[in-house]
């Protein structure tokens, strides 16, 4: 499918409207708005574009761990067990298929680091030899900036949805559980949606809904988009620097918000400092972006590393199985 400089502009915007309407969309880019009902219908009905809720897991106190990970070959059938465990596991934010030093990639999340061990534990229990090569890393930051590619020349960059650690995480119950948990699986509901899907009261989901949105809890709703349909390749850097420096983290911030083919940012305690999320229409591309962070970072940037993600097995925004211990 070829897709137009209108479209990309319209997906561009289509990103960071939230709670918008159509018609104030259709306003801004000066296009009918069932023009545009017509084609968002038909980019969510492809699965090119999702509806999405950003819940902020660190506001709760949850804790993220990424291991990057090649099975042992000598087992036999172990990728499609692998890939069937993972599946069925809880708190698996993420699962990739890599290509570079590692084969998988996956992340997992729970609200405390004795759950995530005891997820890696269950893991590893059901695929054995699943973990023999592995490097871990714990998350302490996430930052989405969405994809600025799309955008029309001369358009400056702000937007940016932040995950960070909370020093006064919010509790939330089982009812506040089960309204993410319907949320995490489909996607931007209405309260009386949210309420048939839990059962829940329609005037409990909207109180509910305003707590959760004024703790932070739920700090935005993106329009997510499928790069493969964009004709994109996605690829990530990680960065390992000499020190742990604020200067060096605010410059690589400003450089990922400005960069248009950085869509998000994640900081971490491990071998790692930085994770880079990159899409790129051709791999020389990608090439010139780690020139170009050495130029800029010589000599705090110790390693570089590329890895290219071949496959997004599956992906959660709300992995949260258990609310305590």
């Amino acid at each position: 499918m070829t897709i137009t400089q209108e479209d990309k502009k319209i997906l561009y915007y289509l990103q960071y409207i939230g709670d918008r309407t159509t018609a104030e969309l259709a306003d801004e880019l000066r296009i009918r708005e069932s023009t545009l009902q017509s084609k968002i219908g038909r980019w969510q009905k492809e699965r090119h574009v999702a509806h999405r809720v950003f819940i902020n897991t660190f506001m709760m106190g949850a804790t993220e761990v990424e291991v990057l990970f090649t099975p042992s070959k000598a087992t036999k059938g172990i990728q499609a067990e692998l890939v069937k465990a993972v599946m069925k596991s809880s708190g698996v934010r993420w699962f990739y298929r890599t290509a570079g030093k590692y084969d998988y990639s996956v992340g997992i999340e729970a609200l405390s680091m004795a759950q995530v061990t005891k997820h890696l534990e269950q893991l590893d229990s059901k695929t054995k030899g699943i973990f023999v090569n592995r490097e871990t890393a714990v998350s302490t930051g996430y930052w989405w900036f969405g994809r600025k590619y799309l955008a029309p020349e001369g358009t400056k960059h702000s937007y940016c949805l932040t995950q960070l650690p909370s020093n006064h995480p919010k509790g939330i119950d089982p009812i506040d559980h089960q309204i993410l948990r319907a949320l995490g699986q489909r996607g931007v509901m209405s309260y009386r949606e949210i309420a048939s899907a839990t059962n829940i009261p329609q005037s409990t989901v909207g109180y509910r809904m305003n707590n959760l949105i004024k703790h932070e809890i739920i700090a935005g709703k993106p329009h997510l988009i499928s790069p493969s349909w964009l004709g994109m390749l996605v690829y990530r850097l990680q960065l390992r620097f000499t020190t742990f420096s604020a200067e060096t983290h605010k410059a690589l911030l400003k450089w990922c918000q400005q960069h248009p083919h950085v869509v998000s940012m994640m900081r971490l305690l491990g071998t790692w400092d930085y994770f880079v999320r990159c899409e790129v229409a051709q791999p020389q591309d990608i090439t010139a972006m780690v020139d170009q962070l050495h130029d800029i970072f010589w000599p705090e940037l110790h390693e570089c590393s590329v890895v290219s993600v071949v496959q997004e097995i599956a992906f959660s925004s709300y992995p949260i199985e258990t609310f305590s211990e």
